[in-house]
């Protein structure tokens, strides 16, 4: 299974909307791969940062996999805390 990018909080919605988490969860022994890309990831994550409107914005996943997911560092630098800041 892989989820690809896209609008993070439309993927969200949708995924929350067919209760994926739970219908994962009955699948669970069946399932091999689980991937996701860029909002795929974080839709998947308990939460991730990403982008809204062009600034850092903090999302909620629908929790499958237990932690925090910040994609596109490389590019988005600023999606990163700074502690001394």
């Amino acid at each position: 299974v892989i989820l690809s990018g896209g609008d993070t909080a439309h993927l969200i919605a949708q995924l929350l909307k067919a209760n994926i988490k739970n219908k994962f969860a009955e699948k669970n022994h069946q399932i091999r791969v689980l991937a996701g890309i860029s909002a795929g990831a974080i839709a998947l994550c308990n939460n991730g940062i990403g982008t809204l409107e062009n600034r850092p914005h903090e999302y909620n996943g629908i929790g499958l996999v237990n932690l925090t997911i910040i994609p596109h560092t490389e590019s988005h630098p600023e999606r990163i805390k700074n502690e001394d800041s």
